[in-house]
């Protein structure tokens, strides 16, 4: 390194003269440079040339008339932080942090390593903090997992382990015969099967809506209606007969059934061994015939019931027959079918096998029958699964004479409707 010597010359003046001369030597040649490092040490030559890792770099040192200046520019190593950059001058980026492999995301109350709750850990994603795998608790669902994390598996589901479902249009729940039903949870996955819920149907001449769309029997009308009587003809209700008889007549003359065709099944009668219907204590006196034909059949009714005796009233087998067509009626495929039967007696069977009201409202609910009952109010009970409708059961207390009995019969067919397709051919009746 050069070395300047600087001589500072007295000049003699105005008669004075110089009697000192001074010599200082420079520490360096003011504007020359080197290189340096953040410590301020000077770098060999040999290595100024070398790039330095990261965010660390050399830095400049300036030579003044006062000598050399401070390490101007140089970055020595940092402690690694997650930020995009090499701190610590390894030659690697992020490759540590003061969060790496620390736990994250965890909240107050929650039972982490229990269900599906597990704690995070910090990891460093161009260069950003992120809380990785960190799982809290969840509403529970049917999966055999546990879900809230706590402790145990599928418990906290609606209506414990079950949930409301409903396969259609959810406009129409609750309207009409229309109602939700129930899935279960089962082996950690829910059935599909929705059980209990009742979904739009095709529209029936039930005094039901049936299509739930807020509109009973809408599409029907008024025309070819079977109806099959069932009357009691035992002794005990012999009073009733005629009061039947007379009240059913004028019907017969009515505009009103003009395309009605009646059948009829008597009950309760003395045991007849040339009879096989339920050991002759039910008998079919008439297959469906027109309205004009059907008083003589009545009257054959009557003649019955003046010589019976029996006790035995097979109603709910009568309905049953009646219904799975047993007895071979010739029902039209386009009419409205109705069940009418008029007895002072609880339901009864003496079929092989005996059926209950239960068999019978089941038959029922599958068949296109309106069933209507006259009987004794005490014996509601066991008719009103098979009536469905209240209206539909008939309190003998409440008509005490013909001219009841004719009103009530006339309201019953005001209230028939007819469907407006036809059923296929060989469907049931």
């Amino acid at each position: 390194m050069k070395r300047f010597l600087f001589f500072m010359l007295c000049v003699t003046m105005t008669g004075m003269g110089c009697e000192d001369e001074m010599l200082v030597r420079l520490e360096c040649s003011p504007g020359e440079v080197r290189d340096c490092d953040e410590s301020g040490n000077t770098l060999n030559p040999n290595l100024s040339s070398l790039v330095r890792n990261g965010i660390c770099s050399y830095g400049k040192q300036h030579c003044t008339f006062d000598g050399w200046g401070e390490c101007i520019g140089a970055q020595g190593p940092e402690t690694e932080v997650c930020d995009g950059r090499d701190n610590d001058c390894n030659g690697q980026v992020d490759d540590e942090f003061p969060e790496k492999n620390q736990l994250c995301g965890m909240q107050e109350n929650i039972n982490y390593g229990v269900g599906i709750c597990t704690p995070g850990v910090w990891q460093c994603e161009e260069g950003y903090l992120r809380c990785e795998g960190h799982a809290g608790p969840v509403g529970e669902v049917c999966d055999s997992i546990d879900n809230d994390c706590n402790g145990v598996v599928d418990d906290q589901l609606p209506n414990s382990t079950m949930e409301v479902c409903y396969d259609a249009a959810q406009e129409t729940i609750l309207v009409g015969e229309c109602k939700p039903g129930i899935r279960y949870c089962v082996d950690g996955s829910m059935q599909s099967e929705c059980v209990g819920q009742v979904l739009p149907a095709a529209e029936l001449c039930d005094g039901k809506d049936n299509d739930c769309d807020g509109e009973i029997d809408e599409g029907f009308d008024t025309s070819n209606v079977d109806v099959v009587f069932v009357i009691d003809v035992s002794g005990s209700f012999r009073a009733e007969i005629e009061r039947t008889i007379y009240g059913i007549a004028p019907l017969l003359e009515d505009d009103l059934t003009r395309n009605f065709r009646f059948g009829l099944v008597v009950i309760g009668h003395q045991r007849d061994s040339g009879v096989d219907y339920m050991n002759g204590t039910m008998r079919l006196i008439t297959d469906l015939v027109p309205r004009d034909e059907f008083l003589e059949h009545l009257h054959e009714a009557k003649r019955i019931a003046e010589g019976s005796t029996s006790g035995q009233e097979p109603s709910w087998d009568a309905i049953a027959w009646v219904a799975r067509n047993d007895f071979g009626l010739t029902y039209r495929q386009d009419s409205n079918k109705v069940i009418i039967l008029m007895t002072d007696e609880t339901g009864q069977s003496f079929d092989s096998p005996r059926v209950n009201e239960a068999d019978v409202a089941q038959i029922i609910e599958t068949s296109p029958f309106i069933v209507h009952v006259y009987n004794e109010r005490a014996y509601l009970w066991s008719f009103d699964t098979i009536t469905r409708v209240e209206a539909n059961f008939h309190a003998l207390e409440d008509h005490p004479t013909t001219e009841v009995v004719f009103e009530s019969l006339r309201r019953i067919f005001l209230n028939i409707c007819i469907g407006g397709e036809t059923p296929e051919e060989g469907s049931p009746p």
